[in-house]
């Protein structure tokens, strides 16, 4: 130090230091807040979208009201109406037939509330009195059966 020069060798003042301790504890405070508060609204909205989503699969009505089987074109075409007896619309995504002979039908068709659908499933080796499990199963996965024996 050059002789002329006197300083003081004192820290900050304790209310300077007060301040500034302060305003660390308040930005850290609201960094943490704002992480926490847009944690907590994507939680939120992925929620209610999975509540609506497990909803909308329980609302979910629909049933093979009538099957025919139809072989006057020279094909072994199986026709199944579903109807939507629901409160909301559906996607019918399969229609599998299984047993002695075999089909699908794997179009999504739109089925709205009340509506009915028929969809063709074409069946390959089919003979009279093949018993047929039908498969029909919608966008949101639920299922339902139904059984059919192929006419003489």
């Amino acid at each position: 130090m050059s002789p002329g020069i006197k300083r003081e060798n004192r820290g900050f003042s304790p209310v300077l230091a007060s301040i500034i301790l302060a305003a660390v504890v308040l930005t850290i405070g609201g960094a943490v807040w704002a992480v926490t508060q847009s944690a907590t609204g994507v939680m939120a909205n992925s929620y209610y979208r999975e509540v609506n989503a497990s909803i909308n699969r329980i609302m979910e009505r629909f049933t093979v009201e009538h099957i025919t089987f139809d072989n006057s074109t020279g094909e072994n075409l199986l026709r199944i109406w579903i109807y939507n007896y629901g409160n909301i619309s559906i996607e019918v995504r399969y229609v599998y037939v299984m047993g002695d002979a075999t089909g699908e039908n794997t179009t999504g068709l739109q089925l709205p509330s009340g509506g009915l659908l028929e969809v063709i499933v074409a069946l390959t080796d089919v003979q009279v009195g093949d018993e047929l499990a039908i498969e029909v199963v919608s966008g949101r996965s639920n299922i339902i059966y139904d059984d059919y024996v192929v006419p003489s």
